[in-house]
């Protein structure tokens, strides 16, 4: 899998996880929900501070990115 698909793979498996709809992250994230939709399904890479951004929202401290 591409380093680009595995990340947006992952904060989609995350968020699913925590049970948080794309349209509640892109309010708590304050990020468009298309943008969300591009990285998680279309291998968009997130800039850093829309990834910090995305992290804060989903309570990051429990990720693990192996």
């Amino acid at each position: 899998m591409k380093t680009k698909n595995k990340i947006g793979r992952k904060i989609k498996d995350f968020r699913e996880f925590k049970q948080v709809s794309r349209t509640q992250l892109a309010i708590k994230s304050n990020l468009d929900e298309k943008q969300l939709e591009n990285i998680e399904e279309k291998g968009t890479v997130p800039s850093l501070g829309h990834l910090i951004k995305i992290t804060r929202a989903l309570g990051g401290a429990d990720w693990n990115f192996s």
